[in-house]
């Protein structure tokens, strides 16, 4: 079955939207236009134009459809939604888009489901079993972003890393004392944290590490810098969907510590470091050290990491994906 394009409906931009160019269809662009430089009149009669036009699969990129997407959903669109993670179900969030009910009800729109990974699909399934038995629905892994040239440097600036949000759940509290404990042995290391702007959370809980770098906002080229320069990341989170930074760290010879939970398995399997407690600092700082110690264990965890990182590819994830929106198509045919 072929179909013509898919539009991509969305509120604000999700890092992990799967993008007209990994899927290799055709996306129409969609200005911004600055409301001081182009007349809203203009951008009235493009949007006019452009919900003239007939898409077969609507694919909203975030929790929730913009109206232009609900448009083309009401022209006889199959509607997919990709299930990211359980975290607002398992943790609570406020906003009403994040109970319940109202999640049920966007659900129960959806002519197919993709989940990135199994344990996402078990949890969702926990919440919402009636709808996993009845619309059509697939596991589609991330692709990894980072690729390795040339040979991989073994011979590492002593530093670690902690990648990406550190709300609640991400656990950076007990990632900052496990550094610390390894700092009064240590004395050289450093702890490189990049993502968001620090907190004044974060600064008092990172207060008593010795060294630290905090790098903010890293690009797509930074992040790959600092993973092929470090021993390895901190992902102790106690909580993921997928697990991005660690499939990253591993194709550049940056070794993962992660809980032995959620997804975090099905990223690293045989792979990287893998704790049963991430809440136990000393078990984090144990795994930092051996790292720094032993050179013959952190060389076998750095190969066992690159091998695992082929594994997850973007082309198997858009015959996937691809494979799911026909299947949406017949089921909403069909009922």
């Amino acid at each position: 079955m072929d179909f013509n394009e898919v539009y991509f409906s969305r509120k604000s931009v999700h890092p992990f939207h799967y993008r007209s160019k990994v899927l290799g269809l055709g996306m129409p662009p969609i200005p911004h236009f600055r409301p001081h430089r182009l007349s809203f009149l203009i951008e009235a009669e493009w949007y006019k134009r452009f919900q003239a036009s007939d898409f077969d699969v609507v694919h909203p990129i975030e929790y929730g459809l913009s109206p232009t997407g609900q448009h083309f959903i009401d022209r006889g669109a199959s509607l997919v939604i990709t299930v990211y993670d359980l975290i607002h179900e398992k943790f609570g969030a406020p906003g009403n888009l994040y109970d319940k009910q109202g999640r049920t009800s966007f659900y129960k729109k959806a002519n197919g489901l993709i989940f990135i990974s199994e344990s996402t699909r078990r949890d969702f399934n926990s919440f919402y079993p009636e709808l996993t038995e009845s619309i059509p629905n697939e596991v589609v892994y991330l692709g990894n972003n980072f690729v390795q040239s040339g040979e991989v440097v073994l011979q590492r600036k002593a530093q670690f890393l902690f990648v990406g949000s550190r709300s609640g759940y991400k656990n950076f509290e007990n990632a900052c004392k496990a550094f610390e404990l390894l700092s009064e042995k240590f004395k050289d290391v450093k702890f490189i944290v990049a993502g968001p702007p620090p907190s004044k959370i974060d600064r008092k809980v990172s207060s008593g590490i010795r060294k630290i770098e905090w790098v903010t906002k890293p690009s797509d080229m930074e992040l790959a810098r600092l993973f092929s320069s470090s021993l390895g990341l901190l992902y102790v989170s106690r909580y993921e969907g997928f697990g991005l930074p660690p499939l990253e760290a591993m194709s550049l010879g940056c070794v993962p510590i992660a809980g032995n939970h959620s997804s975090i398995p099905e990223v690293l399997g045989d792979a990287g470091i893998m704790l049963q407690d991430v809440s136990d600092p000393r078990l984090i700082c144990n795994s930092m050290e051996n790292l720094l110690a032993d050179e013959a264990f952190r060389k076998e965890r750095v190969v066992a990491g690159i091998e695992r990182s082929r594994h997850f590819d973007w082309k198997i994830a858009q015959s996937k994906t691809l494979s799911l929106y026909r299947k949406s198509i017949r089921f909403k045919r069909d009922t």
